[in-house]
């Protein structure tokens, strides 16, 4: 073989070698590697995305997308490993009512330094009629990557805590000295809790906004907001968040 042909044929190998390389490699083509765990869902419209406004947390995101609702299982495993280890669901069994639909929604946005960050939320109605509330008893546990721990910014701190919640709230300690915000049901339209639904009619992920209890925090790299409305005589809500954001029983 000459000199010519060993070289065309080592380029044809090599060509070979790196087209392989790139089919078989599902993280080729995106600038970050999680874009891969978006494959298997099916994108939607979405019209807002659900924020903490009065602290400007998570207010700037760009490039948002939503896909349309998935069960709890497939959700869970569509967001980052190390988000998911920070997460514990629970089973319907563990809530005062009968749940009719049970689903997540995954948002995704990117933050300023190029990163796909993820957005989940948990959702169990009473009502089975849509996805929706109606009014009926509803949990629901919203994650958020934020990497780090907005409440060191004093202004962050007291901005959440005299403008939006004025005092309607309860401060306590999740673990160290983490503040672990318990929110009341509001009796006016300011303090509203939001998250997201799924209008089957348009396929579109929408938010609502309602009257709810809330608890709010950031641990381990996650914003979490968990808001329901159900009998509390007959559950230790608390120990259930804490169950939730801590997998560990309180």
């Amino acid at each position: 073989m000459n000199l010519r042909n060993t070289i065309l044929l080592t380029s044809f190998v090599l060509s070979s070698i790196l087209f392989s390389c790139s089919k078989s490699d599902k993280h080729t083509g995106y600038v970050d590697p999680n874009e891969a765990l978006l494959e298997s869902l099916n994108t939607c419209n979405g019209r807002e995305h659900t924020y903490n406004r009065y602290t400007n947390i998570l207010q700037e995101r760009e490039q948002v997308r939503y896909f349309a609702p998935e069960s709890i299982e497939k959700g869970l495993q569509c967001i980052p490993e190390q988000m998911r280890k920070k997460i514990h669901t629970i089973s319907k069994a563990e809530l005062p009512f009968t749940v009719g639909v049970a689903r997540s929604n995954i948002v995704t946005s990117w933050n300023a330094n190029n990163r796909l960050v993820f957005q989940i939320q948990f959702s169990y109605f009473k009502n089975t009629d849509s996805y929706n509330s109606n009014f009926k008893e509803f949990f629901t546990i919203s994650a958020t990557q934020y990497p780090k721990n907005p409440f060191l910014n004093e202004t962050v701190r007291k901005t959440y805590e005299t403008d939006f919640l004025k005092g309607n709230y309860e401060i306590l300690t999740l673990v160290g000295e983490l503040p672990f915000y318990r929110v009341e049901k509001p009796n006016d339209w300011t303090r509203m809790f939001d998250f997201y639904i799924y209008n089957e009619k348009e396929k579109k992920i929408d938010k609502k906004t309602t009257g709810a209890c809330e608890y709010y925090t950031w641990y381990n790299g996650v914003i979490f907001r968990i808001g329901f409305k159900m009998n509390m005589s007959s559950k230790d809500a608390e120990a259930l968040v804490r169950e939730i954001i801590l997998k560990t029983k309180a």
